[in-house]
């Protein structure tokens, strides 16, 4: 004997299959089924895309960055701030931030190495200096400042 089941609106029907038993039953509604179905990842579209890449490249405000993506100008602001707390948004605008600190870093990088040679001010080099070499893992220890808490007394024999 065989079992499947369907749902209806409102009801749950059963299709029994056996060799000299064959139809459907109805049966009433159960209140303690539940059917959670997996669901599949939203995809980012191409006018979502073009938002982050748009917000990411020229760091401009949602409303500028939702109208050069193609969203109407009318609803542009509340249109892009809607779509950028989309969370599979909001995953793909943190993964252009990523690679854009990646990318931009190298330059940051290289200003601190020509500030470190080339700056007129002593200071300047000595700060960029640091910097590069808090940035290598060379820090220098950080100072502390001891303080005793009650009487002490300090006796000095000078002869």
């Amino acid at each position: 004997m065989s079992w499947s089941g369907w749902f209806d609106t409102g009801n749950i029907y059963s299709t029994i299959k056996d060799n000299d038993l064959r139809g459907v039953i109805r049966m009433s509604q159960p209140s303690n089924i539940s059917i959670d179905l997996p669901r599949k990842k939203p995809q980012i579209n191409e006018r979502q895309k073009a938002l982050v890449d748009t917000l990411v490249r020229d760091n401009c405000s949602i409303e500028d960055a939702a109208k050069a993506a193609g969203y109407k100008a009318s609803s542009a602001r509340n249109t892009g701030a809607g779509v950028v707390r989309l969370p599979h948004v909001k995953e793909y605008m943190m993964q252009q931030v990523q690679e854009s600190f990646g990318i931009n870093s190298l330059g940051a990088v290289h200003t601190l190495q020509k500030l470190s040679r080339e700056a007129k001010s002593e200071y300047v080099q000595m700060e960029s200096a640091k910097d590069i070499l808090d940035r290598a893992g060379f820090k220098a220890p950080d100072k502390h400042q001891h303080q005793l808490v009650g009487d002490f007394k300090v006796h000095i024999d000078l002869g």
